[in-house]
């Protein structure tokens, strides 16, 4: 028995977190912020278009939270955030705001320092958005920006192209 209890110390305890919805203002969100306490990395996704709206359940089509929600991603040393804009693609300005919330309320657990911006096509031009035209006493660096199927207009110097 005592070999069990001990054996027992070293496994790790996954507790993973339960997903919870709320507002900013007229958006949604929805997270999974592990128990405990102190600050943690934070994941950040930002929808395409066919995600945007009111209907806060759409945030599991391709985000994180389907995978969370369906046992297929489990982490216990990660937030995880999916916002809504109502419409995309959603301006630097929302992005800042959207940041200044989630940076704000302690109950994310959001470290400012250590996060990551992701988005899928309108989400992905957002994100854009917010690198390419937030001033820099508004902007937040991320650890890392993951853009996918970006969908706008990319300018690079001299360089202009439809992506």
């Amino acid at each position: 028995m005592k070999r069990l209890l001990i054996l027992s110390l070293f496994l790790p305890v996954i507790c993973l977190s339960q997903i919870t919805t709320g507002k900013f203002g007229a958006y949604n969100w929805m997270a999974s912020i592990p128990p405990g306490s102190g600050k943690l990395p934070t994941f950040i996704f930002i929808p395409g278009n066919g995600e945007s709206g009111t209907n806060v359940n759409a945030l599991y089509t391709y985000s994180p939270m389907g995978f969370i929600r369906d046992g297929k991603l489990k982490r216990n040393d990660m937030v995880f955030i999916a916002i809504q804009p109502t419409a995309g693609p959603a301006s630097w300005k929302w992005v800042t705001q959207m940041l200044d919330s989630i940076f704000a309320d302690p109950a994310f657990r959001a470290d400012p320092n250590r996060f990551y911006l992701s988005g899928l096509s309108y989400g992905a031009a957002s994100i854009f958005d917010y690198i390419k035209n937030t001033p820099a006493d508004r902007f937040r660096l991320p650890a890392a920006i993951i853009p996918f199927s970006i969908t706008t207009n990319a300018q690079c110097g001299d360089f202009y192209q439809n992506t």
